[in-house]
């Protein structure tokens, strides 16, 4: 988008320099799954249930990293209601790191391992369950390659 962007204002030039810039800097930050890991990404508006698969653009940055994201039941469905994942789904599918956002307040990481045999998940035996910042994964954009951290 920025590229088409600086397309249009007549910046094309700049607009390249800056997606190098970007690209750049996400090579050079990757700590993402190792290549095939099972990855679940999951978010929720200010509850614990349902789980929540991430956007189209959440699936696309796990698989820019080599994980394969096991949440993506309907990636495209604009409204949370329509990417909901199930418990069962998520124990059959055993995600080796899971990515979690909650909108509106802190992931409560004890709530999600709570679930009923989630303690057998690799993710949750090896420490895998991350909490990730809404404001650079919830809205497609370089905040994500901005960030510092």
């Amino acid at each position: 988008m920025i590229l088409t962007v600086g397309r249009l204002v007549g910046a094309e030039d700049r607009a390249r320099t800056l997606v190098g810039e970007y690209e750049q800097r996400l090579a050079e930050r990757a700590h993402g799954p190792k290549r095939g890991q099972l990855v679940l990404a999951c978010t929720s508006s200010e509850w614990c249930d349902p789980m929540v698969s991430g956007i189209r653009w959440v699936s696309e940055l796990i698989e820019a990293v080599g994980g394969d994201d096991i949440s993506q039941t309907a990636p495209d469905a604009p409204w949370p209601r329509d990417r909901q994942v199930a418990p069962d789904e998520v124990i059959a599918r055993r995600p080796e790191s899971v990515l979690a956002r909650w909108c509106g307040k802190p992931f409560d990481r004890f709530a999600f391992e709570a679930r009923s045999g989630f303690d057998d998940l690799p993710a949750v035996r090896s420490g895998g369950v991350h909490e990730v910042d809404p404001s650079i994964i919830l809205q497609p954009g370089p905040a994500f390659a901005d960030r510092t951290a």
